[in-house]
């Protein structure tokens, strides 16, 4: 179905072909969140694109210093320049992702750039239900979490029996508040 969709786009597609494949993205991920939520019951009406805009493709700019060069058709390109803004100082240094491109305005969103480089050391933990595991490289530790667990379980026990007072009259409801009603035990602390 992609392909079929982009070879139909690439027929009244004026521009680069990249803005078919940023254009089906983007419209695949508004249709995938209505999904979501009308699913959940949270949207009932369909999609609609209120606002025509075009998000640009790495593969579609090129950032020259304070200034991008935009791909428009093969050899045909726009530049937008910053060298000369309020915020050029306030974004030396960082790096440029996608513009959006919109009928009157354009936005060019600034992020900072993560140095890549490799951990000086690293420490793997995996959890499970009794027991906490590490491994640092050289040995391994487990914490048993049983007992922490035994205590949450009767604590969930004991909360669902004194609900259930609570649709019988006040004395559960009382009940209910000496033992926490924001369902936590009052303040017991173990050591593993």
């Amino acid at each position: 179905m992609y392909k079929t969709l982009r070879d139909e786009l690439e027929k009244i597609n004026i521009l680069a072909s990249h803005y078919a494949d940023k254009a089906m993205n983007d419209a695949y991920s508004i249709l995938r969140s209505w999904k979501r939520r009308a699913e959940k019951g949270k949207s009932l009406r369909k999609p609609r694109l209120k606002e025509v805009y075009v998000r640009i493709k790495s593969t579609l700019r090129k950032v020259d210093g304070a200034s991008v060069r935009i791909t428009v058709r093969p050899r045909e390109y726009i530049t937008y320049s910053w060298s000369h803004t309020w915020f050029s100082r306030r974004v030396k240094g960082l790096e440029l992702g996608e513009p959006v491109i919109k009928e009157d305005e354009v936005y060019l969103p600034f992020r900072y750039k993560l140095p890549r480089s490799t951990p000086l050391d690293f420490l793997a933990i995996d959890s499970n239900i009794y027991t906490l595991d590490a491994y640092d490289g050289d040995k391994f530790v487990t914490f048993s979490l049983k007992e922490l667990y035994s205590l949450k379980y009767g604590m969930e026990l004991k909360r669902g029996r004194i609900q259930s007072f609570t649709e019988r009259g006040v004395e559960g409801a009382e009940s209910l508040a000496l033992h926490g009603g924001d369902g936590q035990p009052p303040h017991i602390y173990t050591s593993l």
